[in-house]
């Protein structure tokens, strides 16, 4: 599976560089500790930790041109589907770390606990195009240092996310966020592409009406339960409000609110966006997409070891996430890939159950090798030594 990936790339190593590539692949999909001392540690014919260190750290591999081959196989792989039925996704999570000498980790504000934790703050991009999803492209969040003139703001991020996509020309419909990212200068931008944007509104913006200015809260308490119409998105009960309104430095936006309980009982969401042609429904479903990049995140955490390095120096790091996001695509497109199906079932349809079952079938390939091993060398004793030659620890436990 990996080899049939990496093939694609294999112009862009030294060919000791290639190996690691499928090395650390291989790692953070089957490894139970995915740090590059673990990882190499689960290899029989490894070399020292430290080599694999090199290519993560310091080795000349330009991680810009191997996603930019990434994106170049995403592309071809949704090269069918039209652009109304793609989403660009931009979103940011916190990379947890314990250690405040590492560069450019910062206190950040954590959406997962409501609070401040240590870490690096990641803002990304994910195509959302049908069944698939991918990631695409990220950058740090730095915090502001005083004399520090390449300082980025997260909605300067994010309009370079943007760009980045309409110039590797992906196609996509509509830019898909959250409250933070909605600021007049990323959605005329996005405009400016001929493309729509949906995000939910803060409730203390401003729409403008003839009777005066009113906070959206105020509005949406205005509204009565029988001025909302019941709507269904796939097999899921909304009850909504729709109108377009003028909203103070966005201008004409559709406004959408919606409840999910029928008595009225869970908190509105209000939505923005200038998909004035498109139904309500359309533009809750579309928002709704925008949980596929959480999902991203926590499957990269958990499963492909996006928080696990142990590097201090952010450019290993940021290789080291690059190398997340290959794997990431790599188990997606390898259910896509005829000649590996073999490898999946119906059974399989997240991130976690394929990397399980990658582990499951790497644990029966050992086996094999260790019979063909004593078949070769007819000596156990040798077949021992192979296996457990210096320091090596051989895991078979997989988090479930």
């Amino acid at each position: 599976m990996v080899t049939s990936f990496a093939e694609r790339f294999k112009d862009l190593f030294t060919k000791p560089q290639f190996a690691h590539f499928c090395t650390y692949l291989t790692g953070l999909i089957i490894s139970a500790n995915k740090t590059v001392q673990g990882i190499n540690d689960n290899f029989i014919d490894r070399k020292d930790q430290s080599a694999l260190n090199h290519f993560v750290t310091d080795s000349e591999w330009d991680e810009q041109t191997v996603n930019k081959r990434r994106i170049e196989l995403i592309k071809e792989h949704v090269k069918d589907i039209p652009d109304k039925d793609a989403l660009l996704i931009i979103d940011d999570t916190l990379s947890h770390k314990t250690g405040a000498k590492i560069e450019e980790v910062g206190i950040f504000y954590d959406h997962t606990t409501s609070g401040y934790s240590l870490g690096h703050q990641v803002v990304s991009s994910l195509l959302a195009a049908q069944d698939n999803r991918f990631p695409l492209d990220f950058q740090v969040y730095k915090k502001r240092k005083e004399g520090d003139t390449s300082f980025k703001t997260k909605i300067e991020i994010a309009h370079d996310l943007i760009r980045a996509a309409y110039e590797n020309k992906l196609r996509f419909s509509c830019v898909v966020f959250d409250s933070w990212f909605l600021a007049q200068k990323l959605v005329r931008y996005i405009v400016s592409l001929k493309k729509y944007w949906i995000s939910q509104l803060k409730t203390n913006r401003v729409i403008r009406m003839n009777t005066g200015n009113i906070p959206v809260k105020k509005f949406v308490q205005s509204l009565s339960q029988d001025q909302f119409q019941k709507i269904k998105i796939k097999e899921q009960s909304f009850w909504v409000y729709a109108q377009t309104v003028t909203i103070s430095k966005l201008g004409k936006v559709k406004l959408v609110v919606f409840y999910e309980t029928e008595d009225f009982s869970d908190e509105a969401t209000v939505l923005g966006s200038n998909a004035h042609v498109w139904t309500p429904d359309k533009v809750i479903f579309s928002y709704k997409q925008r949980w596929s990049i959480e999902t991203f995140y926590k499957d990269s955490k958990i499963n492909l070891g996006f928080e696990d390095y142990e590097m201090r120096k952010l450019k290993g790091i940021i290789k080291h996430w690059h190398l997340v996001f290959a794997a990431y695509t790599l188990l997606h497109l390898s259910t896509q890939d005829k000649n590996l199906m073999k490898w999946f079932n119906a059974q399989f349809k997240t991130i976690g159950d394929r990397r399980r079952y990658a582990a499951s079938e790497t644990i029966q390939h050992f086996v094999l090798w260790i019979i063909r091993m004593h078949h070769q060398l007819k000596d156990e004793e040798k077949v021992v030594s192979l296996v457990f030659n210096s320091k090596a620890k051989i895991r078979f436990r997989f988090s479930s």
